[in-house]
C-alpha cells in the first residue's frame, strides 16, 4: 500500500507533526469516522455539483485541533477557514472519497470551492462543494458513493431523512440511498492487515454508501 498512511492526513497536514503516528505501528483502521450528508445540486435543469457535509468523530476532532485553540477550546474563524482549506485541498489526491457516475460512466470534478468548517459540541464539520466538470441533464441515472477502499476513513450516512437532498431538481426526481450491505464492524483492522493490501483493495467498498438519482 502507498505510504500515504504513514502519517494521518486531513487536518494533520496543517503542520501538526504527530510523532506518535510514527512510533505506533499497530494502529488500527479506520482512524477517522465521518458522518456524511450531501446536497445534489441542479441549475437550469442540469446536475451541476455535490455539496458535502462531513462531521468528524470527537476523538479525531480533538487530535486535529490539538494546540490550535484558545484555552477554552474554541477556534478563531481564521483558524477554521485555514483548516477547511487544507482539509479540502488535500482530499484531491484521494478523489475526495467520492465516486460519481452518470449512466454508469465515471464523471470528473472541477476544483472544490465554498469550503467551510465549524466546531460544535466537540466535533468538526467540513462543508465543501464539488462542481462537476461537465454539467448534465438528468435524462440518465446519476449515482455517487462515499468510499475509501483502504478503509482509513469510515463513512456513515447521517440518520436524518434528508441526509441526501436534491436542490432545485427538475420534477419529479427521486434519490434512492443504499446503505452498506453489511454493517460497519465494531472491531477495527490492524495496520499490518491493511498494509498487506494494495490500493485496489475493496475492504472499504464493503461499507460503501451509495445514492442513485433518477428523474422522469
Amino acid at each position: 500500500m502507498q505510504q500515504r498512511w504513514a502519517l494521518p492526513y486531513f487536518a494533520y497536514l496543517s503542520g501538526l507533526v504527530l510523532a506518535c503516528s510514527v512510533v505506533r505501528p499497530a494502529l488500527a483502521h479506520p482512524h477517522v469516522w465521518i458522518t456524511a450528508s450531501a446536497d445534489v445540486v441542479f441549475s437550469d435543469g442540469k446536475f451541476t455539483e455535490l455539496r458535502h457535509h462531513w462531521t468528524f468523530d470527537a476523538a479525531y476532532t480533538a487530535y486535529a485541533i490539538q494546540g490550535l485553540g484558545s484555552s477554552d477550546g474554541t477556534l478563531s474563524q481564521d483558524q477554521l477557514r485555514l483548516l477547511a482549506k487544507i482539509n479540502t485541498e488535500s482530499l484531491g489526491e484521494f478523489g475526495y472519497f467520492t465516486v460519481l457516475k452518470t449512466n454508469d460512466r465515471a464523471q470528473a470534478f472541477a476544483p472544490p470551492r465554498d469550503y467551510t468548517m465549524v466546531l460544535e459540541k466537540g466535533q468538526l464539520t467540513l462543508t465543501f462543494t464539488l462542481p462537476v466538470k461537465t454539467p448534465s441533464l438528468p435524462d440518465a441515472p446519476l449515482s455517487f458513493a462515499f468510499n475509501d477502499p483502504t478503509y482509513f476513513v469510515s463513512f456513515t450516512l447521517a440518520e436524518s431523512d434528508d441526509a441526501i437532498q436534491l436542490v432545485d431538481a427538475p420534477q419529479p426526481c427521486l434519490a434512492k440511498v443504499t446503505r452498506p450491505a453489511q454493517a460497519v464492524p465494531s472491531q477495527t483492522f490492524s495496520d499490518a492487515f491493511l498494509q498487506a493490501l494494495s490500493t485496489q483493495s475493496s475492504v472499504g467498498t464493503d461499507f460503501t454508501i451509495r445514492a442513485v438519482i433518477t428523474c422522469r
